[in-house]
């Protein structure tokens, strides 16, 4: 079950891209600056990536005791698509310090016409400060640095916010 967010973000990865016949800047898309974060590194500076304003393109779920945010939107480059997994070890509403061991661990997706690259947390926190029942909201804030899986690159997140719909 957990590779079924994986999929879902690479898939509304795929779908963002593909639909997109001429590439546009967040400020003129439909992105919102509740699901954002700045990053830093790896080729942007102080960059602002916007989740899409709808619902559909994030979800707040909970598996086996863990909880699971995802938000898809843009980077602030032309034609540039991002999706950021949280992966929390429970559901309770606190601090998270990012800690494999534990399986509390972000995940962001760099797509663009070239490829997509994966970053896998190094380090961060994350403060859930809100995990209603099914059918309410997901809410909290979160930072980190994120290394790529393919290159030595480190993308440094501040800012991050998130209020996602709740699935299950």
């Amino acid at each position: 079950m957990k590779l079924h967010f994986l999929t879902l973000a690479a898939i509304v990865m795929s779908i963002t891209i593909a639909c997109s016949s001429s590439p546009v800047k967040p400020a003129e898309t439909n992105t919102s600056s509740t699901n954002s974060f700045n990053a830093t590194g790896g080729g942007y500076t102080n960059a602002s990536f916007k989740g899409f304003i709808a619902d559909t393109a994030s979800d707040a779920s909970e598996q086996t005791g863990s909880a699971y945010i995802v938000f898809t939107g843009l980077t602030n480059k032309t034609g540039e698509a991002f999706s950021i997994i949280i992966q929390l070890d429970s559901t309770e509403v606190k601090k998270y310090i990012v800690n494999p061991v534990e399986q509390t661990v972000m995940t962001l997706f760099i797509s663009s016409g070239s490829g997509t690259t994966s970053y896998l947390s190094i380090d961060g926190e994350i403060d859930l400060t809100k995990w209603d029942a099914p059918g309410g909201r997901a809410k909290g804030t979160f930072k980190g640095s994120f290394r790529s899986s393919t290159s030595a690159d480190v993308i440094t997140v501040t800012d991050g916010k998130f209020d996602i719909y709740r699935s299950i």
